[in-house]
């Protein structure tokens, strides 16, 4: 376990750190990821990502729709979910239509070969895609 909580920053993807970097600038990021808690604090502590979020949750709700109503509100409008797990979106997206929803799917992975949904806003293949949405000075 310790071996591979020191690698974890190398199973990060390249355009991750700088897409984080630059979208902190003008964004509140927060990172919602579905684990075991202390497990899943080790990897993001360990790749060097916690830093760039105002908030990391981890939460046994694999949809995350609790996670996200206790950052998005009611009305948090301008809000964007980026999700490579197509269930959290569609969940997601009935709690809260007026949520951006994007997912990112790089083709590999455990969710790659799940479909698409018609109710995502964005499908796209990497974080530096997010230019084109939410960041155009990327």
């Amino acid at each position: 376990l310790g071996d591979i909580l020191q690698s974890c920053g190398k199973f990060l993807y390249e355009d991750t750190i700088p897409v984080l970097g630059a979208l902190r600038e003008d964004h509140q990021l927060f990172l919602v990821s579905h684990g075991e808690d202390s497990f899943q604090n080790a990897k993001v502590g360990a790749s060097g990502i916690a830093s760039f979020f105002q908030e990391v949750i981890i939460t046994d709700d694999v949809t995350k729709v609790v996670p996200l109503s206790n950052i998005v509100g009611s009305e948090g409008k301008g809000s964007v979910f980026i999700e490579d797990n197509p269930l959290a979106l569609v969940e997601s997206k009935k709690v809260f239509p007026w949520l951006t929803t994007v997912r990112i799917n790089r083709g590999e992975g455990r969710y790659a070969k799940e479909p698409d949904d018609s109710s995502f806003n964005f499908v796209i293949p990497n974080l530096l895609e997010l230019q084109k949405i939410i960041a155009p000075k990327l």
